[in-house]
């Protein structure tokens, strides 16, 4: 806004003649345009710096953010694995342990013992 008005005062200054008491102001506000226009020149790129920072920044964090959520799933993914694991050795335990039991009982024998001494 301030370089507009400085650019709009110069050009009303630039139309007076040269003689005129105000040349001295044309001059200063022309130099004032000059910087302003230099200053808007440098916000503008910091703030494409910026921008580019910020959006690097960003996919940094993601790619951070997924990578931790692959770890998470690694980990689960293993506690499970070693909770079937577990289960299934378990569940072969108890087939042997049946196995044995079954050996030593004839079917004579489990003929005449009631079902509740069965389980």
């Amino acid at each position: 806004k301030a370089a507009t008005e400085c650019e709009q005062k110069a050009a009303k200054v630039a139309n007076v003649a040269s003689t005129s008491k105000l040349l001295p102001a044309r001059n200063t506000l022309l130099e004032a345009s000059k910087k302003m226009k230099q200053e808007k020149s440098n916000l503008d790129e910091l703030q494409s710096r910026f921008t580019a920072a910020k959006d690097a920044a960003l996919e940094e964090h993601q790619a951070e953010v997924k990578q931790l959520e692959e770890a998470k799933a690694q980990a689960y993914m293993e506690q499970c694995i070693g909770k079937a694991t577990e289960a299934v050795k378990a569940a072969e335990a108890t087939i042997q342990e049946v196995a044995e039991k079954s050996k030593d009982c004839s079917v004579e024998f489990m003929k005449d013992m009631p079902a509740a001494d069965m389980e």
